[in-house]
C-alpha cells in the first residue's frame, strides 16, 4: 500500500495540460466518427437537421434509398464516401476543428454555414458521447501510468 508521501507525489505527477490535448489527439478517430454519424443521421452541429433538403425530388427519393436514416430530402454529404474519408481534426491550443482534404470541402462548409447548418463540428450530444466514452477512458489510462487507479 502506497504512503501519503507517494500518493502525494503522485498527484504531483499530473499535468493536465500536456495530458488533455494528448488525449484529444490519441482520440481524433472518435471525434471524426462522431461527426460523421451526426452527417450520416442528417444532423447538424445544432441538433436539427441539416438545412436546405435538398431541391430535387428525384435526387432526394435516391438519398433516401441510399440513406433513410437522414430522412427524405434531408442532406448526409455522403455520396461516395470521398468527404468521410478524409475527415480529420486539427487541434490548436484551446480548440479543434473538423476538417476534410477533400478540394470541395470549403464550398460546403460555407453552403451549409450561409443556409443555417454548421456541419462540422460536434453537437452537444455527441460532445457529450465523446467526453463519457473515448475522453474518459483516455483519462482513465493517463490517470493509470501516473499510479492513481
Amino acid at each position: 500500500m502506497a504512503t501519503i508521501t507517494q500518493k502525494i507525489n503522485q498527484l504531483k505527477s499530473i499535468d493536465l495540460d500536456t495530458a488533455i490535448p494528448q488525449i484529444l489527439q490519441q482520440t481524433a478517430f472518435e471525434i471524426t466518427a462522431l461527426n460523421q454519424s451526426q452527417l450520416y443521421s442528417g444532423t447538424d452541429s445544432m441538433g436539427r437537421k441539416i438545412s436546405p433538403k435538398y431541391k430535387s425530388k428525384s435526387y432526394s427519393l435516391k438519398k433516401a434509398r441510399m440513406n433513410p436514416s437522414a430522412g427524405y430530402g434531408t442532406p448526409d454529404l455522403f455520396l461516395n464516401g470521398l468527404l468521410y474519408k478524409g475527415m480529420g481534426v486539427i487541434f490548436t491550443k484551446d480548440t479543434f476543428t473538423i476538417r476534410s482534404n477533400v478540394t470541395y470541402f470549403s464550398k460546403l462548409e460555407n453552403y451549409y454555414a450561409k443556409n443555417g447548418s454548421t456541419v462540422f463540428k460536434l453537437s452537444e450530444k455527441s460532445k457529450t458521447e465523446y467526453r463519457r466514452g473515448a475522453f474518459k477512458a483516455g483519462l482513465r489510462t493517463y490517470l493509470a501510468t501516473k499510479g492513481l487507479l
